[in-house]
């Protein structure tokens, strides 16, 4: 939505939101940072519906906006991401970040985490990796078997771009252990 002032904008979500939960679930994306969403999660918490509030960065922590995807939706996902709808979104550059991100995350097996992905796009980039998220094992068969080293050459950029965008998400979730299913919170 567009336009109009934070509180006009407040309540027309309040009222379609309220109408939209007596039929279905409903997740709102709030991208103003002013929470114009907060009287309809009131209203919601109120009705007894589940509210669950994950507030973008500030807490990403805490979010549990990658919970349930595949490893293959979360590729997707980050590459949509990164390019969205730019002039530069050449159908070889999605496709050659897919390939790159898809792999990693087979190498990465059950735990991709978005500071696993992180890790292992620096360990293929030939950079060392502080952060624990990897095993030796993981970084070493990573940065040495994952692409040929003229591969490497090739599409050096690729890993360094998705690393920038990877990385300030590495915490995206981390904290989310315990936190159960959607819950009312104030």
């Amino acid at each position: 939505m567009f336009g109009g002032s934070r509180r006009s904008r407040e309540g027309f979500l309040t009222v379609f939101g309220a109408s939209t939960l007596r039929e279905r679930p409903l997740i709102v994306l709030d991208l103003t940072q002013a929470q114009i969403c907060r009287e309809l999660s009131v209203l919601t918490a109120q009705m007894g519906a589940p509210v669950d509030v994950q507030l973008l960065p500030s807490r990403q922590t805490e979010s549990s906006i990658l919970d349930g995807l595949r490893p293959d939706e979360l590729v997707d996902a980050l590459v949509e991401a990164v390019y969205g709808d730019t002039a530069e979104a050449t159908r070889a550059s999605r496709s050659m970040d897919s390939r790159i991100l898809n792999r990693l995350c087979d190498a990465l097996g059950e735990g991709v985490t978005p500071a696993r992905i992180a890790a292992g796009l620096r360990a293929l980039l030939g950079d060392l990796d502080d952060s624990g998220s990897l095993t030796r094992a993981e970084r070493n068969r990573i940065a040495d078997d994952l692409l040929t080293d003229k591969n490497k050459d090739q599409i050096r950029e690729n890993p360094l771009r998705l690393e920038s965008f990877v990385q300030p998400l590495a915490q995206l979730g981390s904290e989310r252990a315990g936190r159960g299913p959607a819950t009312s919170r104030a």
